[in-house]
């Protein structure tokens, strides 16, 4: 399991930042070089050199020399597919929030690996907190705290029916996301 978890892990930092997430999505369509890259983008050329760089260490890019230009591309065309629906969640929040707002709320949500745990669960099935503490090995304040978050963020329902409050995705569109997540890290 701790390979997974590291692949997770890696995943995680990939996606986690906007800028890299922008530059996943070019390099899904086209090969590119650094400065084709800031040309489509409102980075610096410093700043998309490090972010290529730290996804080229993770694993996740290829880079071609073709003197004098190095070509960038992604190395598994599944990130297409998970960048697309992290797009598609995105879309399904709450209207009243600006896009970069929507992308920040999601990239807080899935940014940890035991709110990506908890979510996992609730993409099979309404829980409750002790639920969730039972398949994540969470402690119950840090889990209480997690759905909290994810809940005051837009992604899950609270259903109460005392004593227990259950927790449910609000968007069933993060299941699918969740899966193309567990896809690349190797899970399925």
């Amino acid at each position: 399991m701790e390979v997974l978890d590291v692949r997770e892990e890696k995943l995680s930092r990939a996606i986690s930042a906007a800028s890299r997430r922008q530059i996943l999505r070019l390099l899904s369509e086209n090969e590119l070089t650094v400065n084709e890259i800031v040309a489509k983008t409102s980075m610096s050329k410093s700043l998309t050199s490090k972010h290529l760089t730290l996804l080229y260490d993770l694993g996740f890019l290829e880079a071609k020399v073709q003197s004098p230009y190095k070509y960038y591309s992604i190395k598994d065309k599944r990130l297409k597919t998970l960048l697309e629906e992290y797009d598609g969640v995105i879309l399904s929040l709450s209207a009243t929030d600006l896009p970069p707002i929507q992308e920040k709320k999601l990239s807080r949500a899935i940014s940890a690996f035991s709110r990506r745990q908890a979510l996992r669960l609730l993409a099979k099935k309404e829980s409750t907190v002790t639920e969730v503490v039972s398949f994540t090995k969470m402690s119950k304040s840090l889990a209480s705290r997690h759905l909290k978050l994810m809940y005051d963020l837009g992604f899950l329902i609270a259903n109460v029916q005392p004593p227990f409050k259950r927790y449910s995705l609000k968007i069933p569109r993060m299941k699918t996301l969740l899966e193309e997540y567990d896809k690349i890290i190797g899970t399925t």
